[in-house]
């Protein structure tokens, strides 16, 4: 008999299964000598139970049971507490209403005013150069072309057909 047929026979002794799955299992038992041996024992371990429930005992005295838990709710109730207390800042609001925007204006003034912050000259436009640079294809139909140009600091490698060259 497998775990599932056994939990079946234990879900019908307590009277968990609907009529039809009941009957089934009713059906079964009376033509299974191991499922009936199973259905009789489990009926007979409820039996015992009902009729002797365990004792739970308290390893300590009532009053220091209750005061254990009246400490846990305690320390729940601070620790609530705690956590729903706004966090105050060390600065007020309406001073970072006014601190805020000063410093924005204070590191603007401090890159604007820099000493070395001297214009530059700008450099004359130069125009691209083409660089005698070989890449070699393994394609014959396939060539390059390099410009680079100094104002961009910049380098361009054209690839396209051999016959546009």
């Amino acid at each position: 008999m497998n775990r599932e047929l056994q939990e079946k026979i234990q879900a019908w002794v307590d009277g968990e299964l609907d009529a039809s799955e009941a009957r089934r299992i009713a059906d079964l038992t009376q033509s299974d000598p191991a499922a009936l041996a199973l259905a009789n024992n489990l009926r007979g371990f409820r039996e015992v139970v009902r009729q002797h429930p365990p004792e739970r005992a308290i390893d300590a005295s009532r009053d220091f049971y209750w005061s254990r838990i009246r400490q846990g709710i305690e320390r729940a109730e601070t620790t609530h507490a705690a956590r729903s207390t706004p966090k105050t800042s060390p600065v007020p609001a309406r001073w970072l209403a006014w601190l805020i925007p000063s410093s924005v204006v204070a590191l603007a003034a401090v890159f604007v005013l820099r000493p070395d912050s001297t214009p530059v000259p700008a450099r004359e436009a130069q125009a691209p150069v083409l660089v005698e640079h070989v890449v070699e294809s393994p394609l014959e139909e396939v060539s390059t072309l390099t410009f680079y140009s100094s104002n961009d600091a910049m380098t361009v490698v054209w690839v396209g057909p051999a016959d546009i060259l």
